[in-house]
């Protein structure tokens, strides 16, 4: 049985592709909850605390919304909301 390699840009499991990013994303939400009960155990300055939250937040939020299912995702619906149907069901002749 022979298999087509998948498009460049498509990944070639998309559920694996999911489970993958979204195991990375626990992965990193542990080690995000550890560094900064620490900080916050030996820290005496709320703003370091602060400003060590705002850092994380920042980068988590700039790696979601740049990831490839994120992305393809948006395309595929900003392609549906944008497309012009051909006929209206509230059209009349």
């Amino acid at each position: 049985m022979t298999t087509t390699a998948p498009s460049a840009g498509a990944p070639a499991d998309p559920l694996r592709a999911l489970t993958d990013q979204w195991l990375d994303w626990c992965r990193q939400a542990g080690a995000w909850s550890y560094g900064h009960l620490v900080l916050a155990a030996f820290s005496n300055d709320p703003r370091q605390l602060r400003s060590a939250w705002l850092a994380d937040l920042t980068r988590s939020v700039d790696d979601c919304l740049r990831s490839p299912l994120l992305l393809e995702w948006m395309r595929s619906n900003l392609g549906v909301a944008t497309r012009t149907p051909l006929t209206s069901p509230n059209r009349t002749k």
